[in-house]
């Protein structure tokens, strides 16, 4: 029993510092600068398309959709924050769901 606390332990603790110390090889890596910037519009893809293919067309119930995504687009347009578009687009989407 204790063999198997101090394994789960030791990885755990292996898979936590590994980003820190591969960070000094992955510093100057081209693949991922790339992720870096590819990342965030990847993940705002995902959010869209998960909102919208379950998104009803009859009874208005596309409306709140339609309103989170306008808020996000324009949020990110203005501030250019990927954080804070996501933030704002979720609020957006549920206090439209509760308005409407």
């Amino acid at each position: 029993m204790t063999g198997a606390i101090l394994a789960a332990w030791g990885v755990t603790f292996a898979l936590r510092a590994a980003p820190f110390v591969a960070s000094r090889w992955l510093r100057d890596n081209e693949l991922v600068e790339e992720f870096g910037l590819l990342l965030p519009v990847g993940v705002m893809a995902t959010l869209v398309v998960a909102m919208l293919q379950d998104t009803p067309i009859v009874n208005y119930a596309w409306v709140p959709t339609v309103i989170a995504t306008a808020a996000t687009i324009g949020i990110h347009l203005l501030r250019k924050s990927v954080l804070l578009s996501i933030v704002t687009g979720v609020a957006v989407y549920g206090l439209s769901l509760a308005l409407l």
